[in-house]
């Protein structure tokens, strides 16, 4: 009888040892990967963002206050090197947000807070 029951606690020794192991691979590792690789990636992207966005509202500031100290239209374009120039501006600048905003599958392109 203690034999049978020594051989059953073995087993369910072994189960333990095979359960913990399994959740080590399953779920600690994958968590730990998460917190120690991809969360400070997205914080990284969030905060590239974030000033991608002042940059782009920034120079889209530039581009309208040109426009209005031209004396022209809301719906017409300024004409002349420099408002040319803003507006360039402005649109690399919404170029480079929405390059950044392009969501990624995990381990896909390069983030664009690698630019």
């Amino acid at each position: 009888m203690l034999r049978l029951c020594g051989e059953a606690e073995d087993k369910l020794a072994q189960e333990l040892i095979h359960f913990e192991l399994q959740v080590e691979r399953d779920v600690i590792e994958p968590l730990f990967v998460l917190a120690e690789v991809e969360i400070p990636n997205i914080q990284k992207q969030r905060k590239h963002l974030a000033k991608l966005v002042l940059d782009m509202d920034s120079s889209r500031t530039r581009w309208q206050q040109s426009v209005k100290s031209s004396g022209l239209a809301s719906n017409l374009q300024p004409s002349g090197a420099k408002a040319d120039a803003l507006r360039e501006e402005m649109e690399e600048a919404a170029n480079r947000v929405e390059i950044c905003r392009v969501p990624r599958a995990p381990g896909g392109t390069t983030p664009c807070w690698g630019e």
